[in-house]
């Protein structure tokens, strides 16, 4: 029963690694500078693509990616042009600041 378990846990474990990285994504009105509450953010690279996450009143989202690399963080909000930031490299987590436009 005990091996049983244990290769049920490695089975599980690569899903559970495979969403291990943090993108937290700041989303502000470019010309205020004021926080965008409501926009939906996602990223795509390294061959797939985030769920959407929708910023929170203070505009902040956090994306968890599934390996260090480069992203398109893509950034929609109702009333704004879409907006679409390239990340470089990323490390254990990365900080990025979309500014969307009117």
């Amino acid at each position: 029963m005990r091996s049983l378990l244990r290769l049920l846990a490695l089975a599980l474990l690569p899903g559970v690694a495979a969403a291990q990285f943090p993108l937290r994504v700041r989303v502000v009105d470019q010309e205020s500078q004021r926080p965008l509450g409501g926009a939906l953010v996602s990223a795509i690279g390294m061959g797939s693509q985030t769920p959407a996450v929708l910023a929170s009143g203070d505009g902040t989202a956090v994306l968890r990616v599934p390996a260090i690399g480069a992203y398109r963080v893509l950034v929609r909000r109702i009333g704004y042009q879409r907006s679409e930031e390239h990340t470089s490299e990323l490390q254990s987590h990365h900080d990025l600041v979309c500014r969307l436009l009117l």
